[in-house]
């Protein structure tokens, strides 16, 4: 070969490289779904955590991948562990994903469950459900201040009910209000039922003083004059029928708190598995559909986090969850 030859096939061969290296066939492919994915949910059909599923059926159906189909899988039980462990052996497989809430991680917390949250992957945090407390409208308590004024006299001279958990999300924010409140949250007066609506009605036949859940149970008592709402966990007020619901912080209580909801998948998923779930999420908090048949529905609110913000999110959750339910005695 002539030195013209060989210099004409170096820059051939250098062309070539640099066209591979610009242009890397197997990198431009973005991940899709290759098979039917599968949706878990928590809990039974019908609730909130079903109309999720749902809705990300029905988006997948009308926006996502010819290919990919979706499919809805209510696994009840152990208060979500049952999904989760289900999910978990799905290791490496991205067409698995379940619903999660703040049992994933109070379960660990309670030792009711070996699943931690970092066993799965975190895929978005999408929505977030503040906690109300709520008294009778003949209550003495007419403010939150009357509330704490009492609660710190006698902590246990007040029935309260947190829906049908201890230690759950909505005994947790109590526990936060009141401490920062100032009042001894270890000597709380608690009754538990069979379901948050449970409890509303005991509250409302006069049988307990206080319930602390979510607004929704509360709503159609509060508009027909048989509730007053005394707080709301919430960064600011929220619209509607609970506009005139103040936050905590209006009361002086720098307490925001939520129960949340949000999206995993199995573990050992690479980046641009995850980056399309996550990528899907956003879409769907931003799409109509989403905001009307689920977040208004359920008096929800938006709280899309990325995969990365979300497992953040979760990691100091934990930590802080924990740290109230020592407070309040239910864990060492």
């Amino acid at each position: 070969m002539t030195g013209f030859g060989r210099h004409l096939w170096v820059f051939i061969v250098g062309v070539i490289v640099a066209i591979a290296q610009a242009f890397p066939v197997h990198a431009q492919q973005a991940w899709k779904p290759q098979k039917n994915v599968e949706v878990v949910v928590p809990a039974g059909p019908g609730g909130g955590q079903d109309q999720i599923g749902r809705s990300m059926q029905k988006r997948m159906q009308d926006v996502g991948p010819d290919s990919a189909l979706i499919s809805v899988v209510n696994r009840a039980g152990g208060g979500g562990t049952v999904a989760w462990a289900y999910i978990a052996q799905k290791a490496g497989d991205p067409h698995y994903l379940s619903i999660f809430a703040p049992p994933l991680l109070t379960n660990h917390i309670h030792g009711r469950s070996q699943m931690h949250h970092t066993q799965l992957t975190p895929i978005s945090l999408f929505a977030s459900e503040y906690i109300a407390f709520a008294v009778r409208t003949e209550s003495p308590f007419v403010t939150a201040k009357d509330l704490f004024e009492q609660l710190k006299k006698d902590p246990a001279s007040i029935s309260i009910s947190t829906g049908s958990a201890v230690g759950s999300i909505t005994h947790i924010n109590l526990g936060r209000v009141l401490k920062a409140a100032g009042v001894d949250v270890k000597r709380l007066k608690i009754v538990t039922f069979d379901s948050s609506p449970a409890a509303t009605t005991a509250l409302l036949g006069g049988h307990i003083d206080l319930v602390c859940t979510t607004p929704v149970n509360f709503l159609a008592h509060k508009g027909a004059g048989r509730l007053r709402l005394l707080g709301v966990s919430a960064p600011r007020r929220l619209g509607g029928d609970l506009a005139d619901v103040p936050t905590w912080k209006d009361s002086g209580i720098d307490v925001v708190d939520a129960n949340w909801r949000g999206l995993v998948a199995p573990k050992g998923l690479t980046p641009e598995q995850i980056d399309f779930w996550g990528k899907f999420m956003l879409d769907l908090s931003g799409s109509a559909e989403w905001r009307k048949g689920v977040l208004e529905k359920n008096l929800w609110e938006s709280s899309y986090l990325n995969p990365r913000d979300t497992s953040r999110f979760l990691d100091e959750q934990y930590v802080q969850m924990k740290a109230m339910l020592v407070e309040l005695g239910l864990v060492k």
